[in-house]
């Protein structure tokens, strides 16, 4: 869904490292607290590994203060961890995030 926002403040923009416990791989996320247009509602928008690969995390300071539509889709996901216990998890992800050339 395409949707009218922004984002406050350097401090809404938080970055996660995880590290694979198979392989040691570490991977690097991020989430975004995002204010939304009608109706009004902050929101935690979730920014994958790839995204953060691509560049996305460098760009996202660029928005600060300014109104902006981003793209995002609401995934729901469950599974079974290590250990055997079930683990659900919900929320908002980027898919696209304008382009800041002009």
């Amino acid at each position: 869904m395409k949707i009218q926002g922004q984002i406050l403040s350097e401090t809404d923009i938080t970055t996660k490292s995880r590290t694979n416990p198979n392989t040691g791989e570490v991977t690097k996320s991020a989430v975004v607290r995002f204010l939304t247009f009608e109706p009004t509602e902050i929101i935690d928008v979730r920014v994958s590994d790839e995204m953060v690969k691509g560049g996305v995390l460098e760009a996202l300071p660029k928005f600060i203060g300014k109104p902006f539509e981003v793209t995002l889709a609401y995934r729901a996901f469950s599974f079974a961890d290590d250990n055997g216990k079930h683990v659900s998890m919900s929320g908002f992800h980027l898919i696209h995030l304008p382009s800041t050339e002009k």
